[in-house]
């Protein structure tokens, strides 16, 4: 396991981070020069500039800054005396806050994506502001209502952790079995670890593979690996079943869950 102290769990805020595999070459492809990363902490899994391309990206800006600098040099050696006509420079709105700005109107007319993203900016930004962590909620909460199982994973993961919000294990249960059932693979993972962990559910191995097993199925690959450590504690008859749960339908697999809940809402 290739340890990165240079990069800090946005989710926890932890410099144990290790890096992880891409679950697809389309999820690679849409995210260049950067590289996926899973926290020892929290097992947040996040995308992000790795230490050399951070440090390429620098050389880059220091590099165009230098060149900028020389040109106002220049331009100024070439200006006119005194009585040309002074015009002020004309600054482009920021394209970082134009985007913010845009996702904030599309959030409040009701796209769950910018809920999501709205939601996920404001809760890192929480740390430094504590009234930031309930909007941030807030935010979140109407992405999931909304269907959006990244918003489903992300308040699992917060209210497993007890960071950004009260630890809540029927809460975080609650969300991350709703992505699961939505056929989402990183919220398969995520019920696979509850399950493993015995939060918010008895504690299940079998149920751990099973879901496991089936996110490893959608090519998420840490389910591949995870899988492996658990089938380590299974018996040869408890795989067998693990194995055949993995084949049925969600309908059948809930049915066979109830009552494993040690924590749920009402």
């Amino acid at each position: 396991m290739h340890l990165n102290s240079k990069l800090a769990c946005p989710e926890c805020g932890s410099t144990q981070v290790r890096e992880s595999k891409w679950q697809s070459r389309a999820e690679k492809q849409s995210h260049p020069d950067t590289h996926p990363y899973r926290c020892v902490s929290c097992s947040h899994r996040f995308i992000a500039r790795g230490r050399n391309e951070t440090i390429s990206m620098r050389l880059l800006a220091i590099t165009g800054s230098l060149v900028f600098l020389g040109l106002i040099g220049v331009a100024l050696l070439f200006s006119i005396g005194p009585g040309r006509d002074e015009q002020e420079a004309r600054v482009e709105p920021d394209a970082y806050a134009r985007l913010n700005a845009e996702t904030f109107v599309a959030a409040e007319a009701g796209d769950a994506e910018a809920q999501f993203r709205v939601g996920r900016k404001l809760l890192l930004d929480a740390a430094l502001d504590g009234k930031k962590g309930a909007e941030a909620l807030a935010w979140l909460t109407r992405a999931a209502e909304s269907g959006h199982t990244g918003a489903m994973i992300k308040l699992a993961q917060v209210f497993r952790s007890g960071i950004g919000a009260v630890q809540n294990y029927a809460l975080a249960a609650h969300w991350v079995e709703r992505a699961a059932h939505a056929e989402d693979p990183e919220g398969m993972l995520e019920l696979g670890r509850f399950c493993r962990d015995g939060v918010g559910f008895e504690r299940n191995p079998v149920h751990a593979y099973v879901w496991m097993n089936r996110a490893a199925a959608k090519h998420n690959l840490d389910a591949v690996r995870e899988r492996e450590m658990v089938t380590r504690n299974l018996s040869a008859e408890d795989l067998k079943l693990a194995q055949r749960l993995s084949l049925e339908p969600m309908s059948k697999l809930a049915a066979h869950e109830k009552g494993i809940s040690s924590a749920r809402m009402d």
